[in-house]
């Protein structure tokens, strides 16, 4: 089974960061997705995996949460190739 892990952005390691090193030691072999990533600030763990970021990686770091609304469109099309998508467990 192949599996994909997807983050918003990766620019540090804090706490979402801390829980996604958790499931790249679960899953050595998944790639990781992310709208933003900074080489080299998310920990070596995370950085040990292939790691594709979206376009808008490449518009200025700076402004990057001011890029909200066009967040949906490039998180939709990063996942693009064939994936076995499990759904979460519906909430009561």
């Amino acid at each position: 089974m192949k599996v994909a892990l997807v983050h918003d952005w990766l620019n540090g390691l804090r706490g979402g960061e801390r829980v996604l090193e958790q499931l790249c030691l679960l899953y050595p072999d998944a790639d990781v997705f992310t709208l933003v990533h900074l080489p080299g600030s998310a920990g070596e763990i995370i950085g040990r995996h292939r790691i594709t970021a979206s376009f808008l990686d490449r518009l200025p770091r700076r402004g990057y949460r001011h890029y909200l609304p066009l967040y949906p469109s490039p998180s939709r099309a990063s996942i693009s190739r064939p994936t076995t998508w499990s759904s979460p467990p519906a909430m009561p």
